[in-house]
């Protein structure tokens, strides 16, 4: 109630660390647990985007906790993990930028722990993979695997992917603020990339016992052009290349995240670079489980100017009808992207 003639002085006591990044697991038939009190060090989020031709690698991060009340020493009686699961189990991290990382706190990363070491200095380390780890450890068993018409009428290679990571091997993204499993492809990049391959067709294709889903999801995406990350929130995004550099405008961008009155400045760049070494001028393929050799186009301009700057790319899917369109159409939309000087980031 205000006073009077009267000074009133007030005093702050933080009694808790300065915001931060934020950590939270949840563990298997627990529940969800904040790690934030004991965290030390987070390693910088691996995640590459356009790696090779049809996919980015999988993405780590490596998480160092106090760990001197034995609260992530798996074989003690006061760990969240004692008797539990914890191989596989679900780890977001939220942050934000500027003083702390604590403006416009979101998720960066999500994944799932890999390992996890309890050290004799008292602390823990975590490592986190993300999705594609799921769809690397994903394999066809018993006796084989046929993706035709009668399961995926049409065959575009979008629904394809859809109807193998939905239907077939169930691989789920967790809502860490539900709980609740859901699709652990992004709807919205599927969509883009569905009426980015609108026509286009793939083959009936038999994948034999051991054949893993991050090998169809790759070959897949080399013959449309495109690859698959995962994104900050741990979802499976697809990305298809507009046919040439020229018109893909998120190549043209400049931008930062971040904060630049602070010192020092917490940004996050984007920068437009030209790399030689990312020509390409000719393209060999190999298509089919047979591995059927088809030699593509060639671009004489670039060849006289860098010399041949062969790709051999494989996919094991079949063509449709045997027709090697789809493959001269990747090769012809690889050619405008690649064979003068390619943009990097």
């Amino acid at each position: 109630m205000p006073t009077q003639d009267t000074d009133t002085d007030i005093e702050l006591y933080i009694t808790s660390d300065v915001p931060s990044y934020m950590v939270e697991v949840f563990v298997p038939g627990d529940r969800k647990y904040s790690l934030t009190e004991d965290r030390m060090n987070l390693t910088s989020i691996r995640r590459q985007f356009d790696k090779e031709h049809g996919i980015s690698k999988i993405g780590d991060v490596t998480l160092t906790l106090k760990n001197d009340a034995n609260r992530y020493s798996i074989t003690d009686a006061n760990s969240i993990f004692f008797g539990k699961q914890y191989i596989g189990a679900w780890v977001r991290v939220i942050a934000g930028y500027g003083p702390a990382w604590a403006i416009a706190p979101a998720t960066q990363f999500q994944g799932r722990i890999k390992d996890l070491k309890d050290t004799s200095n008292w602390t823990a380390t975590m490592l986190i993979y993300d999705a594609l780890k799921d769809f690397d450890d994903a394999a066809v068993s018993s006796s084989g695997l046929v993706v035709s018409n009668d399961f995926v009428p049409g065959m575009n290679p979008i629904d394809i992917l859809e109807f193998l990571v939905d239907d077939i091997f169930q691989i789920k993204w967790f809502n860490m603020d539900t709980l609740l499993k859901e699709s652990a492809l992004d709807t919205t990049s599927m969509d883009a990339a569905r009426i980015a391959t609108e026509g286009t067709r793939i083959g009936d294709t038999t994948w034999p016992d051991g054949s893993k889903l991050l090998d169809m999801a790759t070959d897949l995406m080399k013959m449309i052009g495109g690859y698959i990350y995962t994104g900050k929130d741990g979802r499976v995004n697809v990305n298809v290349f507009a046919p040439s550099q020229t018109s893909d405008a998120d190549r043209s961008i400049f931008s930062f995240v971040g904060d630049v009155t602070v010192k020092e400045p917490e940004i996050v760049l984007s920068q437009r670079d030209s790399d030689k070494k990312n020509i390409i001028n000719q393209v060999s393929w190999k298509h089919g489980q047979a591995q059927t050799k088809h030699g593509s186009e060639r671009d004489e301009d670039s060849i006289g100017k860098y010399g041949i700057k062969n790709l051999d790319l494989t996919t094991h899917w079949e063509l449709h009808n045997t027709d090697t369109l789809i493959l001269d159409i990747a090769t012809s939309r690889l050619l405008s992207r690649f064979a003068e000087p390619i943009a990097v980031y």
